[in-house]
């Protein structure tokens, strides 16, 4: 369990950071003693991609680990 939720990030936020609507995920959640919470995920990160696969859904983000990339 890496211990984060994760949901679409708005179309706003989205372009705030260069991406088109639907990409990219924004944490809203870190539960607290958890492996994200340790390798520094905060609530509101913008999640990018996952290795060299841009992130479109919040499915593949538990199987993330500590690689995804966030800004």
């Amino acid at each position: 369990m890496l211990g984060l939720s994760t949901e679409e990030a708005p179309e706003a936020l989205a372009s705030q950071f260069g991406l088109n609507s639907g990409e990219g995920l924004v944490v809203i959640y870190v539960a607290p003693d958890s492996p994200a919470a340790k390798a520094g995920f905060r609530k509101n990160d913008v999640l990018v991609e996952l290795g060299d696969q841009l992130l479109v859904s919040p499915r593949p983000v538990p199987q993330a680990g500590a690689d995804a990339q966030r800004r």
